[in-house]
């Protein structure tokens, strides 16, 4: 290849200005790689940072999130499980005491997996919810084998749920717990967004 020779002879200022080229050009495609990483993982949608520590105080439009668990004894809102086994974090999306219903599509499209609980805690920290490249649900040990049979969900395994506000257990009927719902019950539920 001829790199800039001038009757023979390489010159600085060619070599130069082809290394140049190729730096912008080779820094121009960086730029647009890690474009394309971020959009692609979600991370572009990035959280409403709230409270100390961060947290996301954003709810997604679809209403989708991945779950991840904890166990506790002591949370935001009192005795985590002050109200039994079923319960989340997330009080700077929800308030302390506000019921939700998680819910996961069984292998069987006509039935919905659904758990009832109630808002008991403060969290997930804002990198989990980066690091999981969306919104996420924290919730109990007790949730997350319901819908996997583990005990413990990370945000790297990618459990996705969906959350719906609910009524309280007087008045809808549905203790806390797990229930199923039809896919046109579940078509009905709302989604809680901002």
């Amino acid at each position: 290849s001829d790199f800039g020779l001038d009757d023979g002879r390489r010159t600085e200022s060619s070599l130069v200005l082809c290394s140049s080229r190729l730096a912008m050009t080779v820094l121009t495609l960086l730029v647009l790689v890690v474009v394309v990483v971020i959009v692609a993982s979600g991370v572009a949608d990035a959280c409403r940072k709230c409270g100390s520590p961060c947290a996301c105080c954003d709810k997604p439009s679809n209403g989708q999130y991945y779950l991840t668990s904890f166990d506790d004894t002591d949370c935001a809102c009192g005795k985590c499980n002050a109200h039994g086994s079923y319960f989340t974090a997330d009080k700077q999306r929800w308030a302390c005491g506000k019921y939700l219903s998680v819910c996961r599509p069984t292998r069987t499209a006509d039935t919905v997996q659904c758990v009832k609980a109630i808002v008991q805690d403060y969290g997930p920290s804002c990198f989990v919810e980066e690091r999981a490249g969306g919104p996420v649900l924290d919730a109990s040990n007790a949730i997350c084998r319901i819908f996997t049979g583990s005990s413990s969900c990370g945000w790297s395994d990618h459990v996705k749920v969906s959350v719906h506000t609910a009524l309280a257990p007087d008045v809808d009927g549905v203790a806390l717990g797990p229930y199923n719902v039809t896919a046109a019950q579940y078509a009905r539920m709302p989604v809680d967004r901002d």
